[in-house]
This record gives C-alpha cells, sequence and structure tokens, in this order.
C-alpha cells in the first residue's frame, strides 16, 4: 500500500511543478513575442525539438531551485519518465480544448504532445542529474 502511494504522491508533485513551470513559461514568451505561439507556421519535427529542449532547459533550471528529488525512495526507478510526462501532456490538451473556445490562437504548448515532450525533456534532466 505504500509502494501505490508513494508513486501517487510522486506523480501528483511532478506534474503539478511541472505544469506550473510551463505555465510561467508559456506567459514569459507570450510576453517576449508579443502574442502567442500559435500551433501552425513551423515543421512538426521542429516544434518538437523545440519542445523537447525547452523542458530539458527548463529541468536544468528547476535543479538550482531543488536540488534533490522531490520523493527521496522510488520502488520503480525511472517510472516517473513515463507517469510525469503523461500526466502533463493529458493536462495541456485538457487546457487547450478550453482555449478553442477564445477567439485568439491556441498557443502550441497546449496540446497533448507538446505537454508531453516538454515534460519527458524536463524529467529526463532531472532524472539523469539526480540519479
Amino acid at each position: 500500500m505504500d509502494f501505490l502511494f508513494e508513486l501517487l504522491i510522486q506523480l501528483v508533485i511532478d506534474v503539478i511543478g511541472q505544469l506550473l513551470v510551463e505555465g510561467l513559461f508559456e506567459l514569459g514568451l507570450e510576453s517576449l513575442v508579443g502574442g502567442e505561439w500559435p500551433e501552425r507556421g513551423s515543421s512538426p519535427f521542429v516544434s518538437a525539438v523545440r519542445h523537447l529542449l525547452l523542458g530539458a532547459f527548463t529541468g536544468a533550471i528547476s535543479l538550482f531551485v531543488l536540488p534533490h528529488r522531490l520523493v527521496p525512495y522510488s520502488p520503480v526507478p525511472g517510472l516517473s519518465l513515463i507517469l510525469s510526462p503523461l500526466g502533463n501532456g493529458i493536462v495541456m490538451h485538457l487546457i487547450g480544448r478550453r482555449w478553442n473556445d477564445r477567439p485568439s490562437d491556441r498557443p502550441a504548448l497546449f496540446t497533448f504532445g507538446a505537454g508531453f515532450l516538454f515534460g519527458f525533456g524536463m524529467a529526463l534532466v532531472r532524472f539523469v542529474w539526480l540519479r
């Protein structure tokens, strides 16, 4: 029972942390660019690499803020590399669906794929560095 509780806590902490960072990052990019980053206009490969690298960069920055694991012991090492990006992608997809009701274009980060790649990049850097 403790095993499942630890996994659930780790997943929730990872997803909430990544969502907060992604939201702040997206707001920062919008203010720098002067508008949203629309889904259209760049190739899917370039967008995928951009979101993966942004996630890795954010993961590296997060190491300065939290230089230790959020959950000290994980019964299944590397599980956060799967669960956290999946949860992150699902939440970004749901935010994107809500965003479609607005008259403006949806930012590219508010898709499942972009959220997953961003979360995976962030989780991968933290996993490798804090090993």
